[in-house]
């Protein structure tokens, strides 16, 4: 979305929704973090070529990416 004007975003963000609910798996690379992992069900951060880390975007979207990117350690729940 970078570099586009806000209407274009919304109806780009608002296509991959309507295409993600017909179960088509869709690949997102997208620096808008949050908007990425509203329609996500899962995520992956890469840095520097690797992978550091991954799960269900609801947890990814509850922190975990601002604790791996600022380098707090935050207690992970057990599964």
């Amino acid at each position: 979305s970078l570099g586009l004007a806000p209407i274009i975003v919304a109806e780009v963000f608002d296509l991959i929704g309507r295409l993600a609910a017909t179960n088509i798996s869709i690949l997102i690379v997208e620096q808008n973090v949050q908007k990425a992992l509203a329609l996500a069900s899962r995520g992956y951060v890469l840095a520097n070529g690797r992978l550091i880390l991954e799960g269900d975007a609801a947890s990814l979207a509850g922190g975990d990416i601002e604790a791996a990117y600022l380098g707090i350690s935050r207690p992970r729940a057990e599964t």
